[in-house]
């Protein structure tokens, strides 16, 4: 049966991470530039980065926001950059450095790849939250091309626009990926509860027609589980 190129991503992925810890391998140097560098970036495996906003402040200004899985949970990105000089390359033209506390590592440093890493907002939908992590990291949010949100808040929600009027500040955003949850508050205003998808479409052509002409809407996707945020 033949792999799927997603799959053979994978497997090379594991490949080259169960490698690592081995010292027998000894011909990868002799492989080919490209055949290397295609094997590196298949090992950065996309992730997807759940982020919430810190109300407590205690450690700094600097860290308003935490990082609560999947940097630490998949920490390949790190050893891959100390494996060799050109993997080293590779890391360093694909991440960017955040200075956002890793609540699991305990480090406010976090490597993520705004090109390929999803960014995941899971548990408040407030406009504002949205609006600080943009002003906060904007050189490293301007790249973002998909960024996903909860269905349901453990937050107060204020008006949903706004946190759609929000995601306006991100120029190269492409995709926008609610995960349907069923803790929290759904989304919705004093009328009633918002059909997603259909309902931010919606919300976002008018937003669209009102304010910004030349908004590329992001395309909207529903999943149903963190991790189909990537597919």
């Amino acid at each position: 049966m033949s792999l799927t190129c997603g799959e053979e991503q994978k497997r090379l992925a594991v490949l080259l991470r169960n490698s690592l810890c081995l010292s027998a391998f000894t011909v990868f140097p002799l492989l080919p530039k490209e055949i290397r560098l295609r094997i590196w970036d298949f090992a950065l495996i996309p992730r997807v980065i759940s982020i919430a906003r810190r109300e407590d402040v205690s450690r700094g200004d600097s860290l308003q926001f935490q990082i609560l899985s999947s940097a630490s949970d998949n920490p390949s990105v790190i050893w891959i950059a100390l494996a060799c000089a050109e993997s080293f390359r590779m890391v360093n033209m694909r991440y960017h450095e955040w200075f956002i506390w890793d609540f699991f590592r305990d480090v406010n440093n976090s490597l993520i790849s705004p090109l390929h890493d999803v960014i995941y907002l899971p548990c408040d939908l407030r406009g504002s939250t949205v609006q600080q992590l943009h002003q906060k990291f904007t050189a490293q949010t301007a790249p973002l091309r998909t960024i996903a949100l909860s269905s349901t808040s453990t937050h107060e929600i204020g008006k949903p626009t706004e946190v759609l009027e929000a995601l306006h500040d991100f120029p190269c955003l492409k995709e926008l990926v609610i995960v349907k949850t069923n803790a929290g508050k759904d989304w919705g205003d004093a009328n009633k509860v918002w059909q997603i998808p259909q309902d931010i479409l919606n919300a976002m052509e008018i937003l669209k027609k009102e304010k910004w002409p030349d908004w590329e809407i992001p395309l909207i996707r529903v999943v149903t589980a963190e991790g189909d945020a990537l597919c």
